[in-house]
């Protein structure tokens, strides 16, 4: 599927897409979330549809399937604060992504600031 065919396809079809996420999350800000997220993944799959006409079943599968997926981690994300509080629920949070660009700013601030605030402050005992 071609980029312009998929891009018609999901204009034909996001309101339809954004009411139903709609209806399973219950407001418009976590819908808007659903419909990009399974905008995002069908964009990423959409060689694998081969006939178009089976494209809003196929949108709203991917769609619904997130919803799901997403509803099981908040809720482990729950279990986990209830039962060991908030700290291993950060570490539950934590992406295993790493970002090399971010780190390096991140790096440099702290030693930029280090050496603003003078040896004495951030020398070990």
């Amino acid at each position: 599927m071609t980029n312009a065919i998929f891009s018609d396809a999901l204009t034909l079809n996001y309101d339809y897409l954004f009411h139903f996420a709609r209806k399973l999350t219950g407001n418009e800000l976590d819908a808007g979330d659903l419909v990009q997220n399974t905008s995002l993944k069908a964009y990423r799959n959409r060689t694998k549809l081969d006939d178009i006409q089976n494209f809003k079943a196929w949108i709203t599968t991917i769609l619904y399937n997130i919803f799901v997926s997403d509803y099981h981690k908040q809720r482990r994300r729950q279990e986990l604060l209830a039962l060991n509080g908030p700290s291993d629920a950060y570490f539950y949070n934590v992406s295993s992504c790493t970002n090399a660009g971010y780190d390096e700013l991140k790096r440099k601030d702290l030693i930029s600031i280090a050496q603003k605030v003078g040896t004495k402050s951030y020398e070990a005992f």
